[in-house]
């Protein structure tokens, strides 16, 4: 299966490049799968053209523009170059109408990290070839994209620009709570109706986490307080939450007291006078720690009680009486 690099460079052009324009497909690849399409004028060779900067330094540039835009003339694009410095690559990418570079990213990578990874061959780069690209296309390449269509008044095609409920129901595909979570923090919009799809995203996947196996508390047919504390939750989220959190502490606490167990001592038989000394495995848990373990499930500890009454001192009477420095802390 291809990379996301191979989708769009070749061996042979990989092996045609130097440094710098190895690193110029990388660009050119993270561009293309942005969504732009390349403009003006075509390079002689590769798809980057190649030519001497204000200062004299080889230069490698190429311009992109929205696929609409891609067909007019003196059309606002998008400029990718590259050249090289002392010490370090320079990467570059600005509107064309930027003429501040306010809204341009700027990169300096160094040279020696930089060669030590794109000298080798296509195949050996993997998998951190593609992933720069993919840094590059979902980073400044995208943003770049964002901002020339609002500038151009375009419509933005990808999957922000889908329907509300075409959204939700690619929400509802996703298996795992984590992935979730994670589609949750990337927009304002998959926020929102991951928030607001409480019932049809997380009920799903609370169902699918309890038939999968057997709670690790529950107590016979009795309902634990962890199991009402789960039920009593605000939504189905905290109830998932608390479900994968709870389970993964119980089982921390197993292997702890596992590990932390004494050695077995040897066989010996055993006589009614002496029962055979108490495992710490045998033991149920004790409602002290399953306590506090909820308590930190729920993100809340309890606060520890202040230790000034050590600083007492008692008089032949029987009375207490506190010290100077405590009444004095009290006050």
């Amino acid at each position: 299966m291809a990379t996301l690099l191979q989708k769009f460079v070749d061996a042979d052009q990989w092996e045609a490049e130097d440094l710098v324009g190895r690193l110029g497909l990388i660009a050119h690849a993270a561009f293309l799968h942005a969504g732009f399409r390349p403009y003006g004028a075509e390079p002689s060779s590769g798809h980057l053209r190649k030519h001497a900067g204000n200062t004299g330094t080889p230069t490698q540039s190429r311009w992109y523009t929205a696929p609409q835009l891609a067909h007019g003339e003196d059309a606002e694009a998008a400029v990718l170059m590259l050249w090289v410095v002392p010490g370090s690559v320079a990467l570059l990418m600005h509107l064309t109408t930027d003429c501040r570079l306010r809204r341009s990213y700027r990169q300096h990578l160094d040279a020696s990290t930089m060669a030590a990874l794109l000298s080798r061959r296509l195949d050996d780069t993997e998998p951190w070839g593609s992933r720069i690209c993919w840094s590059l296309a979902d980073g400044p390449c995208w943003r770049l994209l964002v901002e020339l269509c609002r500038r151009n008044g375009l419509p933005l095609t990808g999957f922000a620009s889908l329907p509300e409920d075409v959204v939700l129901e690619i929400l509802k595909r996703v298996d795992d709570g984590v992935d979730l979570a994670r589609a949750a923090c990337t927009c304002r919009l998959l926020s929102r109706l991951v928030a607001e799809g409480d019932t049809e995203l997380w009920k799903p996947l609370y169902e699918q986490i309890v038939a999968a196996g057997q709670r690790p508390w529950s107590s016979g047919n009795k309902c634990s307080f962890l199991e009402r504390s789960e039920r009593a939750a605000s939504s189905w989220k905290v109830r998932y939450v608390k479900y994968v959190m709870a389970g993964k502490w119980l089982r921390l606490c197993l292997v702890r007291c596992r590990s932390s167990s004494p050695v077995a001592p040897p066989l010996v038989p055993s006589t009614d006078d002496v029962p055979p000394p108490p495992t710490p495995l045998d033991d149920p848990p004790e409602p002290e720690r399953i306590g506090s373990l909820l308590n930190i499930v729920e993100g809340r500890r309890r606060r520890k009680l202040p230790l000034h009454g050590c600083n007492r001192e008692r008089h032949a009477a029987g009375a207490v009486q506190y010290s100077r420095h405590h009444r004095w802390r009290h006050r």
